[in-house]
């Protein structure tokens, strides 16, 4: 990882190639062009690999969280894209927004793992939420009775008749 000074000297020669580029400020000759996204690809990936360390701070939480199912190298990877996209998308000019780069970061890395999660998951999160609902209540009753409850006791505690809980559960 470089210092913060480099760091920051990285950020300003990068915002300003990447801001020529979408502005047209660049020479329209089209060798000039391409030198100029040329530079603006290195700076970009001298940023991700600098800020490589969030993804993998990132990917080890939300991965705490997930069923062993995924792979952690899998999680990287959805992780890096959120990393890119968060070093093209930054605007440290933003009005009213005026985040460091590593909270935005963190956020887009972490919904870019999510979002690739949630599109692997054949499972509707409603019913994902039903069924948490339904170990919450199951959890809580064999607490309170100091047993397993039955069936009954659980679509009770839900608040669901018993057809409606032998549907969920179809």
């Amino acid at each position: 990882m470089v210092t913060g000074r480099t760091v920051g000297r990285l950020w300003t020669r990068y915002l300003k190639v990447r801001k020529e580029l979408r502005s047209g400020e660049v020479p329209s000759d089209e060798e000039a062009r391409r030198e100029a996204e040329r530079q603006e690809g290195q700076l970009r990936d001298r940023l991700v690999v600098n800020y490589s360390p969030l993804v993998k701070y990132v990917a080890s939480r939300v991965g705490a969280r997930v069923p062993g199912a995924v792979e952690q190298e899998d999680m990287f990877s959805w992780g890096v894209l959120g990393l890119l996209d968060a070093v093209e998308t930054y605007d440290p000019e933003r009005p009213g927004k005026r985040a460091k780069f590593e909270s935005y970061a963190i956020s887009k890395i972490r919904w870019a793992i999510l979002d690739q999660l949630r599109s692997q998951d054949w499972v509707p999160r409603r019913v994902r939420l039903r069924a948490q609902q339904i170990e919450v209540a199951r959890a809580k009753l064999t607490q309170e009775l100091r047993r397993f409850p039955n069936e009954t006791e659980i679509a009770g505690e839900l608040g669901l008749g018993i057809g409606e809980y032998h549907d969920f559960l179809d």
